[in-house]
């Protein structure tokens, strides 16, 4: 079973709070749990041109913390409703008159929006807007600034915050779990938390005693290991300054060969040689919440000094939590310099477990809520790794295709079979085969027609 963090946990109370009501909106539960004035959140829903806007108070929208922890709350609640739907803990149901509805306005002090000349009232203290992403007072100050989301998530959020809602009585048992798997772990938790308090008085003290008798011998022999420290550390940088780092590649090709590597190719880049053909190099980052490739900052490190294009990826684990992968994956790959790859997602069939089949179309919600989080971390629009048969069972949505195609095909013609979803756009780079060979070592053997400028896009 899930185990539900404090957010989600406060989101199951408030639904319990209606779990007997039947004629509940969506709309109404939201405004009173999350859109709420005094939280400084808004929403308003343009279903007619397909957009949302999150919207914040001014004074949360212009501090960037603060900003990317209301957005990450929103992405959390969105994913968390859907969870709570796959698992039949709540039912959403769209009507006639919410297909129909053009404009959604959600927060608990919007009562009767009125559409005027150029612009819509929103509530009875004259907050009014008249673009696509401000609110403004009726001393025409802006006061919210909103978060578009378009055809990526919008489907997404229109089905999830709008339409009836009934809640199964069943939802009860999500916090009663929840309580007795955390008892529990209090209760093994005490006699060790007792053990370690003990341990570390006695150490103080005896670190106390210690000093008193002994600080003044120490202070000389630490003063000298210091500073012979220091005269090793600066030996050391005269030793490496002549290591060459490459900040600007600027040579062009029409095609560009790469391979791409995991902790279990070893070294492999200490044996690629000064004439070889390769340009380029992707490393295996991270896998799923918790797991770092154990050779991974090395390989950053050694592509960039072998004058090598290098480039991150994740495999993605779709038992996981997708924004809690996108942190853990850029967590890792830190800020990417403008000559490297962009971050890369790797979705194939080892990702979903096989005691654990999935939904389609929860997968298509968790992939786009990743790729989005990963984007919005490092700036730059993410590529999505898989195979032509993978992608034609499970990618099938076609806003998949505004991420550009790593495809793995292993084929001996000229062009490979691409999935349905890119059919019309192509794919960017080809792992055409697991042969490449590096000192006798198989690799898999990439390639990239095209400039090389446009690899870094």
């Amino acid at each position: 079973m899930k185990t539900l963090s404090e957010f989600e946990i406060s989101i199951v109370e408030s639904l319990i709070t209606i779990a007997d009501k039947t004629n509940q909106t969506t709309k109404d539960w939201i405004e009173q749990f999350f859109f709420t004035e005094d939280e400084g959140r808004a929403l308003i829903i343009q279903a007619k041109e397909n957009y949302g806007v999150f919207f914040l108070k001014k004074e949360i929208f212009d501090d960037d913390d603060l900003k990317q922890q209301e957005e990450s709350k929103f992405h959390q609640l969105i994913h968390f409703l859907n969870y709570l739907k796959s698992e039949n803990y709540i039912t959403q149901s769209r009507g006639k008159q919410n297909r129909s509805s053009q404009m959604f306005f959600i927060q608990d002090s919007f009562r009767d929006p009125q559409p005027t000349k150029g612009a819509i009232i929103l509530n009875a203290g004259g907050e009014y807007t008249e673009s696509p992403n401000t609110i403004q007072n009726h001393f025409k100050e802006i006061v919210y600034e909103g978060i578009t989301y378009d055809h990526d998530v919008f489907d997404l959020i229109l089905s999830t915050l709008t339409g009836s809602l009934f809640v199964s009585p069943t939802i009860h048992q999500l916090i009663k779990d929840e309580k007795k798997e955390e008892s529990t772990k209090k209760k093994k938790n005490r006699p060790v938390f007792f053990i370690v308090v003990t341990i570390l008085l006695v150490l103080i003290i005896g670190l106390i005693v210690v000093s008193h008798f002994h600080l003044l011998t120490l202070i000389k022999p630490l003063h000298s290991s210091i500073l012979d420290k220091g005269h090793h550390d600066s030996d050391s940088l005269v030793a490496n300054k002549n290591i060459t780092e490459v900040d600007d590649l600027s040579s062009t090709k029409d095609t560009l060969y790469g391979i791409d590597i995991s902790k279990w190719n070893g070294n492999i880049i200490e044996d690629i040689g000064e004439q070889s053909d390769l340009n380029f190099i992707i490393c295996r980052a991270s896998e799923g919440l918790t797991i770092k490739d154990d050779e991974f900052h090395h390989n950053w490190k050694s592509i960039k000094k072998k004058k090598l294009i290098r480039g991150a990826y994740h495999f993605y684990m779709t038992d996981d939590d997708p924004i809690e992968q996108a942190k853990h994956f850029t967590d890792i790959i830190g800020e990417l310099d403008n000559n490297d790859i962009a971050p890369i997602l790797d979705i194939e069939s080892g990702s979903i477990p096989e005691d654990n089949p999935i939904d389609v179309s929860d997968l298509h919600i968790d992939l786009i809520l990743f790729l989005k989080e990963v984007e919005k971390i490092t700036g730059r629009k993410p590529i999505i790794y898989t195979s032509e048969y993978f992608a034609n069972e499970y990618l099938t949505y076609k806003r998949f295709s505004k991420y550009r195609l790593w495809l793995a095909e292993y084929s001996n013609g000229s062009n490979p079979k691409v999935p349905s979803t890119w059919v019309d756009v192509g794919w960017m780079i080809w792992q055409k085969s697991s042969s490449y060979s590096i000192n006798n070592k198989k690799n898999d053997f990439d390639m990239f027609i095209g400039e090389e400028w446009e690899l870094f896009m």
